[in-house]
């Protein structure tokens, strides 16, 4: 079924770790991501335009959550104006 969900979901949280990551581990976790992609068109369950469906839909999540994220501590959790003292 297009796009492959194995790899949306592997690159999807690869991307999503990145920042967070240090540049070794980066290569580890994208490491494993192309690992996931490759494993599931050499089992023949998917196709190579399956694979790069769900690369791309992997990217697009983790961008979404991404900015989601750095969005919320400035529109959700906003610390609220000291309230004044009673007198």
């Amino acid at each position: 079924a297009y796009p492959s969900g194995h790899t949306t979901m592997a690159v999807a949280i690869a991307g999503a770790l990145h920042p967070l990551l240090s540049p070794r581990a980066r290569l580890v976790v994208w490491g494993l991501a192309a690992l996931v992609a490759v494993a599931r068109m050499h089992v023949a369950a998917h196709w190579p335009l399956d694979l790069a469906g769900g690369t791309a839909l992997g990217l697009a999540i983790a961008a979404a959550a991404w900015l989601i994220v750095d969005q919320l501590p400035s529109r959700w959790f906003a610390p609220r104006a000291a309230e004044p003292a009673d007198r």
